[in-house]
C-alpha cells in the first residue's frame, strides 16, 4: 500500500516537471502543497508581540513574615520574624508559652476552634492595687481581644514569679483578662522564690508564716472590686494554685465573685467550715498523692460543697501536690493536661469570654 502511494505520488510530481522524494512530497502534503493544485508555501507566522515575550522568572527570596506575640512584663507587643503559622486545631492543653487557644463553647452556630498557632497579641502591665493602708504591686495581662471576663489570680507559696506571670498570660490567651496580685506586699514585698534553689522551700514556708491570712483576705476582696472597675475586665472571678488557691478559697467564702478555681489548695482542710458560703461555682483540682494534704481531702471538700449545684471536683490519681507545676519536681504531666482541659471547659462554661 505504501509503494502504491509512493507511485501515485512520483506522477503527480513529474506532471510538475520535477521528481519530488516520497519523503519531501509527504511533508509537502501535510503543509497543503502536493497535489492540491501545487505547492503552497507555509502560512507566515504573526510576529511574537512585545507584551508576548517569553518572561524568564528569577528566584527571589520568600518575604519576611512577622508574627504578633506578648512581651513578658512589658506593656507592649514586640514581633518575632517567622513563617506565617500552619492552621490546625488547638489541643486542649493549648496552654503555655506557645499557645494554645480556646475554642468556643458549644452553642448558636456550634463550636469553634482557633488555629493552635494562630496570630495571638496579649499585652501586659504592672499595676498599683488600692488596698487598705497602701497599695498592693499586681501584673495585668490582657487578651488579645482587648477586654474579657476578669481573674484575680493567687500565686503559688513561691510568690508572683516567673511561672505564675506566664499562669497569667496563659489565661489571658484563653480570653480572660488576669490580674496576678502579691499576696506578700505587706511582709514580703516582691516574694520570688526561684524554686530550683536548694533552700526554696524554707524560705517559701518562712514567708507563708509571716502572712496575716485575714488581712490578705480582704486584699484579695479589693483587688477583685479594683479589677471589676478596668474597662478591660468584665466582671470577675477568683482562680489560685497551691496557697494561692487556699486564698481563692477564702476570697470566694468572703465574697461574691462570679467564680473560683482552686488548685490543692492548701490548709483548706482546716477551713471547710469556709465551703458552705461559696454561692458561685467552683472547681476544685486535688491528687490523690499530695503528701500536703489529707488522703481524704477531696472527699471531704465534697461533702462541705454539697449544698452548692455549681461546685465541681477533680481528682486526678497519681498526681501529687503542684502537678500542674511544670517548673518543679512535682509537675504531673498527664494530671497538668486534664486539668488544664477541664479547666478551660468549666470557665467557658460557666464564665465565657465574648470572641
Amino acid at each position: 500500500m505504501h509503494r502504491r502511494r509512493a507511485g501515485v505520488l512520483r506522477e503527480r510530481a513529474a506532471d510538475l516537471g520535477r521528481l519530488v522524494p516520497p519523503g519531501v512530497a509527504r511533508q509537502r502534503r501535510r503543509v497543503g502543497g502536493v497535489g492540491r493544485g501545487g505547492d503552497r508555501p507555509p502560512a507566515p507566522r504573526r510576529p511574537r508581540l512585545a507584551h508576548r515575550r517569553r518572561r524568564r522568572w528569577r528566584a527571589r527570596p520568600a518575604p519576611e513574615r512577622r508574627r504578633a506575640v506578648a512581651r513578658p512584663g512589658g506593656g507592649r507587643c514586640h514581633r518575632v520574624a517567622g513563617r506565617r503559622p500552619r492552621l490546625v486545631a488547638a489541643p486542649d492543653h493549648a496552654l503555655g508559652g506557645r499557645a494554645g487557644l480556646p475554642g468556643r463553647p458549644p452553642g448558636r452556630g456550634g463550636p469553634r476552634c482557633r488555629p493552635y498557632n494562630a496570630r495571638v497579641t496579649i499585652a501586659t502591665r504592672l499595676v498599683e492595687v488600692p488596698v487598705e493602708g497602701g497599695s498592693m504591686g499586681a501584673f495585668l495581662a490582657v487578651p488579645e481581644a482587648g477586654s474579657g471576663p476578669g481573674l484575680v489570680l493567687f500565686p503559688e507559696i513561691f510568690g508572683a514569679n516567673r511561672h505564675m506571670r506566664g499562669r497569667a498570660e496563659q489565661l489571658a490567651r484563653w480570653g480572660y483578662t488576669t490580674l496576678l496580685v502579691d499576696s506578700h506586699w505587706r511582709s514580703d514585698p516582691g516574694l520570688d522564690v526561684d524554686e530550683h534553689d536548694a533552700d526554696a522551700m524554707p524560705q517559701a514556708l518562712a514567708a507563708a508564716g509571716r502572712l496575716d491570712r485575714d488581712r490578705v483576705v480582704e486584699d484579695g476582696v479589693r483587688a477583685v472590686a479594683y479589677l471589676r472597675s478596668l474597662p478591660e475586665a468584665r466582671d470577675a472571678g477568683v482562680f489560685g494554685y497551691c496557697l494561692g488557691g487556699m486564698l481563692a478559697y477564702l476570697v470566694a467564702a468572703a465574697d461574691a465573685p462570679a467564680v473560683a478555681v482552686c488548685y490543692y489548695p492548701s490548709g483548706s482542710d482546716e477551713r471547710l467550715d469556709a465551703a458552705a458560703d461559696i454561692e458561685c461555682p467552683v472547681l476544685f483540682h486535688f491528687g490523690d498523692a499530695d503528701g500536703f494534704l489529707p488522703p481524704d481531702i477531696a472527699d471531704q471538700m465534697r461533702a462541705a460543697t454539697s449544698g452548692n449545684p455549681g461546685a465541681e471536683l477533680q481528682v486526678h490519681a497519681g498526681a501529687g501536690h503542684a502537678f500542674d507545676n511544670d517548673d518543679s519536681a512535682f509537675h504531673h504531666a498527664e494530671a497538668r493536661e486534664a486539668a488544664a482541659r477541664q479547666t478551660r471547659e468549666f470557665l467557658h462554661r460557666v464564665f465565657p469570654p465574648a470572641w
